[in-house]
């Protein structure tokens, strides 16, 4: 008649034998923004390049619509993949990230200061600062 015999596979995603089998180039990227005075969109962006590698157009896709304020959006992407936070009204890009492998979290920090417009007087605390919201 003949033997039957079962066989356990354990599959252990930590463990550093295996860890070479993984694309090194994907990322766990996460989102995340504490603005409340606007509505953001998160978008995909692709960029077409010509055989010089100059980007000749550009394709864009919402991936999150209306980002909640204090709460992360997480994402699989891969290095060099680039995401724009865009106020929903203006249309105006906020933020523009390009993910990198040895960073997971971005933040988008705070929406633009527009200069003042002419005629317009600055408010104190805009005149002789420097910005700290640049990417």
């Amino acid at each position: 008649r003949g033997t039957r015999y079962s066989f356990v596979l354990f599959y252990d995603m930590d463990n550093p034998a295996i860890q070479g089998d993984f694309d090194e180039n994907y990322v766990d990227a996460t989102f995340y923004h504490e603005i409340t005075s606007a509505t953001i969109d998160l978008m995909y962006v692709e960029f077409l390049v010509d055989e010089n590698g100059r980007r000749y157009q550009e394709t864009s896709e919402v991936v999150e619509e209306d980002m909640q304020p204090f709460e992360e959006v997480n994402f699989g992407s891969y290095k060099g993949h680039v995401f724009r936070a865009v106020e929903r009204d203006s249309k105006e890009v906020l933020a523009e990230f390009v993910i990198d492998h040895d960073v997971e979290f971005y933040e988008i920090e705070s929406l633009p200061r527009h200069p003042p417009q002419k005629g317009a007087q600055a408010h104190p605390s805009e005149t002789g600062s420097s910005s700290s919201d640049e990417l």
